[in-house]
């Protein structure tokens, strides 16, 4: 005799996630979805120039800034992370 219970139990078990556990196909999408916003904003946001602030280090910036606006947003950035070097 067949037991189809079993094999019934062994799929449900299967498809039952420990602890709040994340597929991969869940973990792909997530990473998808994440990527995809990250385009959407880059396009949103227009034409960017990058400011080289050190040898190491360069940050973007909207295009239609002016020279007082980009030596501004430098000042904030080193003095924000003036720690990190």
């Amino acid at each position: 005799m067949l037991k189809l219970s079993n094999t019934t139990t062994k799929r449900k078990a299967s498809s039952v996630r420990k602890g709040g556990e994340i597929t991969r196909t869940e973990r792909v999408s997530a990473a998808k979805k994440a990527e995809s916003v990250l385009e959407k904003v880059k396009e949103k946001s227009g034409d960017v120039i990058l400011v080289a602030i050190d040898s190491n280090t360069m940050i973007e910036l909207p295009a239609n800034l002016s020279d007082k606006e980009i030596d501004e947003r430098i000042k904030k950035h080193i003095k924000r992370y003036k720690g990190r070097r």
